[in-house]
């Protein structure tokens, strides 16, 4: 009786011994995802920042090419990125997702050019 006790009791601590060990890599996990999150963060900063001085820039510009990039579409687009990221690393309650879908499409016919 005591031999089956000892067993069950080491059954019970390796049993503790790994859910411990896996709350902590699940831990370690989230926190290592947080921080690659917090670098796409930081990168679509960045490109927020380059595309609004292209833009900026093609505005000043008198471009006669037939296409050019819809830089509006594509600075909406980031926004909402940048809003799902923020939903996920801070929920603020469980609801719907938006089902909108991203265009892609960020060529625009230029009409004054031939």
């Amino acid at each position: 009786m005591s031999q089956h006790l000892s067993k069950l009791y080491w059954m019970l601590v390796l049993l503790v011994g790994s859910c411990t060990s896996t709350v902590v890599y699940a831990q370690n996990l989230a926190s290592s995802e947080h921080q690659h999150l917090a670098q796409v963060m930081r990168q679509l900063d960045m490109i927020d920042y380059l595309v609004a001085q292209s833009a900026d820039q093609v505005n000043q510009s008198t471009s006669t090419s037939r296409y050019h990039l819809d830089y509006q579409r594509l600075q909406k687009d980031l926004t909402r990125i940048r809003q799902g990221l923020n939903d996920y690393i801070e929920p603020k309650r469980a609801q719907p997702r938006d089902p909108v879908e991203f265009s892609g499409q960020y060529r625009l016919l230029n009409q004054g050019a031939q």
